[in-house]
């Protein structure tokens, strides 16, 4: 007999990401405050988010000069941006989105005028909290092959595939865990987030989306005890765009969000264990070379 399973164990989790267009702009040393350990430079001010994993690089050449003891040519840290578009520079992603200043990164003035480039990057997936549903539809388009040549004809055979999506969710705006827990990392993203993103001009409204439909815990509901494996997880995983945000405000009721998306590349229906990234003793990522992330490996 089918298994049948109650839709009580999906999830959804994002990791920040962004069109490989990074920003740049010129960093006066006027423009470092490093008392209030802040800084700011000309860019739009929805363009990074709070929460945002920046890497910072001088161009031209020479080391970045904005944060203590840091002696790269470039960095990488959590930002948090706040009304003016005031930037501080932190270790982790629950720091920055606090904004506290004495969890911030200590700067230095810069020597001279730097023109630097920011760009937003994706390291770890985190759970959505306030969820109530979710859903993905998958379509597969036909295309007309007849002005292709014969390799993109190949590629386009069987149809392109294009996705869209909405996930429904009660409003938050201060960081909370996920409300059952069950999310990789404690660090919840919040709908907020989602509003703030559908905003952001030049890095764009992009997002990578894991949708989980089972749990690696979960068995059927008319299920044999001890009778078959239902150890794996099973979830879609796609690159996403958001392309609408909406709120419903009705005296005495929940705030809820409505936000609507599509997907920007291929759609993978996965089952199995999800990755997670090798770490040192310390708890940090431990890197290859060119700065991507080690995974263990699975069976």
């Amino acid at each position: 007999m089918a298994g049948v399973y109650l839709g009580e164990s999906g999830r959804v989790e994002l990791m920040r990401h962004s069109r490989n267009a990074p920003l740049t702009g010129a960093l006066h040393p006027t423009n470092v405050n490093v008392g209030r350990r802040r800084f700011s430079f000309a860019f739009d001010p929805s363009s990074l988010i709070s929460g945002d994993l920046i890497t910072i690089t001088r161009l031209g050449g020479g080391n970045l000069e904005l944060v203590d003891n840091h002696p790269y040519p470039d960095g990488r840290w959590y930002c948090h941006v706040d009304d003016a578009g005031g930037v501080r520079l932190y270790d982790d992603f629950r720091s920055a989105i606090n904004g506290d200043i004495a969890d911030a990164k200590h700067l230095v003035e810069p020597t001279a005028l730097q023109q630097v480039s920011v760009l937003a990057v994706g390291r770890q997936h985190r759970g959505l909290a306030g969820i109530t549903e979710w859903t993905l539809t998958t379509n597969r388009e036909a295309a007309d092959l007849t002005t292709l040549g014969e390799e993109h004809r190949r590629f386009y055979n069987d149809g392109l595939m294009s996705g869209q999506g909405s996930l429904r969710c009660f409003w938050n705006y201060e960081q909370s865990l996920c409300d059952d827990g069950a999310a990789r990392q404690d660090n919840a993203e919040l709908p907020h987030y989602m509003a703030q993103l559908v905003l952001r001009c030049q890095l764009g409204a992009e997002f990578m989306g894991a949708f989980y439909i089972k749990a690696g815990d979960v068995t059927p509901v008319n299920a044999t005890p001890n009778i078959g494996s239902h150890e794996d997880f099973i979830w879609w995983e796609a690159k996403c765009l958001v392309t609408n945000v909406g709120m419903t405000f009705t005296p005495g009721q929940p705030i809820a969000t409505a936000i609507e998306f599509i997907t920007t590349g291929p759609i993978h229906l996965k089952m199995g264990t999800p990755p997670e990234c090798l770490l040192k003793e310390d708890g940090s990522l431990l890197l290859q070379e060119d700065g991507t992330r080690i995974l263990l490996e699975s069976d």
